[in-house]
């Protein structure tokens, strides 16, 4: 009898513990093939844990054009913004950054200085906030500003001067 019962103990755990290791193998893929699919991964939600939160955006008109803040939480990671003009427009990059949840729909200003129609800062995909300046006839002229925690970039029109 003892025989017969080690016997079945064997078949049991012989295929039932292959058959358990291979769902939660087919588990552990469904997972990943989620994940893929939305772009979310594991070193995702590790890599959160870096970003950058902007707290608030400052747009001031100045004398010679414009004045963007990005305010960041003091002693948080250098924003380092990637600038491509594209047209009218120069749109500005930031990785490793994201929006704080007061402002998470994004910031919009229209015509807040002369000669540009707009500024917007949005949530990028991939970790990233994307900031557009359209310019009204011409692509303004970008310069950062090293500030202490926050990015400062400043926009005006006309030549950029060396």
């Amino acid at each position: 009898m003892k025989l017969i019962q080690r016997y079945c103990y064997l078949l049991l755990f012989g295929l039932v513990f292959p058959l358990a290791t291979v769902d939660a193998v087919a588990a552990s893929e469904t997972t990943i093939k989620a994940g893929e699919q939305k772009r979310f991964t594991a070193s995702d939600l590790v890599a959160q844990n870096n970003l950058t939160r902007v707290t608030g955006v400052e747009v001031i008109q100045t004398e010679s054009g414009l004045e963007l803040v990005l305010e960041t939480v003091a002693g948080s990671e250098r924003l380092v913004p990637l600038i491509v003009p594209e047209g009218n427009n120069l749109v500005i990059d930031i990785f490793d950054a994201t929006l704080a949840f007061s402002i998470r729909n994004g910031v919009t200003e229209l015509n807040p200085a002369p000669g540009i129609n707009r500024v917007t800062v949005n949530q990028g995909e991939d970790n990233s906030i994307q900031v557009r300046i359209a310019g009204e006839n011409q692509t303004p002229n970008a310069e950062v500003v090293s500030g202490r925690d926050d990015l400062v970039l400043t926009f005006r029109l006309g030549s950029p001067t060396l």
